[in-house]
């Protein structure tokens, strides 16, 4: 997962529920981090670096997801994770 300019991209991924998925977040700009409805903070990458988070939703569905530093969100960077 690339943060940057405030988006994400993918801006949509998909993961099996149930199972256990690495989150790998490389911001190529300024500080990053990746937030789930209902799941809470995964991972959070300074500027230029790469970071790893764990994550499990065990419900099938569409969640958002984005950026919670201040002003990131408003700008547009979410997007959406559906569990399958």
């Amino acid at each position: 997962m690339n943060a940057k300019s405030f988006a994400f991209m993918p801006s949509e991924i998909t993961i099996k529920a149930g199972e256990h998925v690495t989150i790998v977040l490389e911001s190529t700009d300024v500080a990053h981090d990746f937030v789930i409805q209902g799941e809470g903070h995964v991972v959070g990458a300074n500027a230029g670096k790469q970071a790893k988070g764990g994550l499990m939703i065990a419900r099938a569905g569409t969640y958002k997801f984005w950026c919670s530093v201040s002003g990131h969100r408003t700008a547009g960077m979410e997007g959406i994770i559906t569990a399958e």
